[in-house]
């Protein structure tokens, strides 16, 4: 930037200065866009990053409620005791998925 003005003439000099401090403005300019453009994609990826850590301790921290466990022990034991049941009726509902992909072909 100082050689352009040393080199210029003397009526020349101003508007060559002008020239270089405006060319520099939108140089430096580009450049804090680029930065800052990649400092807020690293943040809202380290917030993305934070907000499912945070929502993974939630749902373990439930998890463990009394509610929820005993919630899971009646659950356990319908499972126990109508396992014949939900068997029969998985079979019923691949034998009914069968039939209607069999009817969609046809």
């Amino acid at each position: 930037m100082a050689t352009i003005y040393i080199i210029s003439k003397k009526d020349d000099s101003l508007k060559n200065l002008c020239f270089v401090l405006a060319a520099g403005s939108i140089v430096i300019g580009i450049f804090y866009s680029i930065l800052n453009y990649e400092n807020t994609h690293r943040k809202t990826l380290d917030d993305i990053d934070q907000h499912r850590l945070n929502h993974s301790f939630t749902v373990l921290c439930e998890w463990h409620q009394p509610t929820m466990e005993s919630n899971l022990k009646i659950k356990n034991c319908t499972i126990k005791t109508n396992i014949y049941v939900m068997k029969e009726n998985q079979k019923n509902f691949s034998t009914y998925w069968k039939m209607m992909r069999m009817r969609d072909l046809l």
